[in-house]
């Protein structure tokens, strides 16, 4: 007993003459959530303000910024939030980012943190309210109207180019697997020059297509490979933390179409092969709608059975595919995709694997 009592005493002494090992984070900086700026219908700039005690901690800090529509409390921002990290304190201490994730007409809650190692020091959570939708200036009204499966429905808008392309006059853009939000052929490179990586949601400790093959959209469980319970997810997720292509790169306004969403554009538009340019003339059918877009016939890339190479080549027969975001729930390692050429042009379903073009479309 007289032992133990000694070895206590020692430990307080040690402490008191040498302090802790390691500072309350709170003890070396104080953080604010700083008001929103700029908030549009679809961005926000977001800040924080960082004041230090002890400037010599500075590198071993992290500021981040939570917000979400859902968690309205610290805890719940911190945990469920959608979270960004900034790479460095500007001068004063600020840090910031525009998000051009949010959705229109929605009210926001975010919070200003500071992490450092398993400690956190945040700011007061706020909140904003965006404005209502405003459809971007260079979407196309082509009178497309899709019916939602509650039977209301909504007005479909299309991008006047491919995602990527430089400007109406490139036709073809980028070319992305399904879901993978970097493309394998970057815009303005030659078409030799395609980089082979592992598909992002594939388990490569087996074949693909085979049982346990997927990690994430999967609707059998027969193919789930992925940690935990299987998602059950077959429409891309968008946003900041979401993979449809389209939304990460364009804002939140834009997204890759849906099946649903090519079969309205195929059964509501006139469609018009020019053989010159290669593609199809897509005219609205609404009368007094002159509008119209350009779909060119665009080649694809095509993995190899073994997943270690792509092949640049057409259809078979030859024509062009553009992705759609909703996976075969029966088949979840195939996606539908819009196929075309001279002669024909419907959906399809192709292996998630291929690097297809996509067409954005907002509402």
């Amino acid at each position: 007993m007289r032992q133990t009592i000694v070895n206590i005493l020692c430990s307080q002494i040690f402490l008191l003459a040498f302090g802790s090992c390691q500072k309350d984070l709170a003890e070396l900086v104080e953080c604010k959530t700083n008001e929103p700026e700029s908030v549009t219908d679809v961005t926000v700039i977001l800040s924080g303000t960082a004041t230090f005690k002890d400037s010599g901690n500075m590198a071993d800090m992290t500021p981040c910024l939570y917000y979400s529509s859902t968690a309205t409390e610290m805890n719940d921002l911190l945990r469920e939030g959608e979270k960004i990290e900034i790479t460095s304190f500007s001068p004063g201490g600020r840090f910031s980012m525009q998000v051009k994730y949010v959705k229109p007409e929605t009210t926001y809650y975010f919070v200003a943190a500071i992490h450092s190692g398993d400690q956190v020091v945040c700011g007061k959570v706020k909140s904003f309210k965006t404005y209502p939708r405003r459809t971007p200036s260079d979407a196309v009204d082509l009178g497309v109207v899709v019916k939602r499966d509650d039977g209301s429905t909504y007005k479909l808008f299309w991008a006047p180019s491919n995602l990527r392309a430089s400007d109406r006059q490139d036709f073809y853009g980028s070319f992305y697997p399904w879901g993978d939000v970097n493309e394998i052929v970057p815009h303005g490179l030659p078409w030799s020059d395609v980089s082979v990586r592992s598909y992002r949601f594939w388990n490569q400790t087996v074949s693909w297509g085979e049982d346990n093959c997927l990690t994430k959209y999967c609707t059998q469980e027969k193919y789930w490979g992925g940690a935990g319970v299987m998602d059950n997810r077959s429409v891309l997720k968008t946003g900041i933390s979401g993979d449809d292509a389209a939304s990460k790169q364009l804002g939140a306004l834009w997204r890759i179409p849906t099946s649903n969403e090519w079969k309205a554009l195929l059964t509501q538009c006139y469609w018009q092969f020019d053989s010159e340019r290669g593609g199809y003339v897509i005219t609205s059918r609404v009368e007094g709608n002159n509008n119209s877009i350009f779909l060119p016939e665009v080649l694809s890339y095509w993995r190899s059975e073994d997943g270690s190479s792509y092949k640049r080549e057409r259809g078979d027969p030859a024509g062009g595919f553009y992705w759609a975001s909703d996976i075969n729930t029966d088949y979840p390692t195939f996606a539908y995709c819009l196929f075309t050429n001279g002669t024909n042009h419907g959906m399809r379903l192709q292996s998630r694997l291929n690097a297809f073009a996509i067409r954005p479309v907002t509402e």
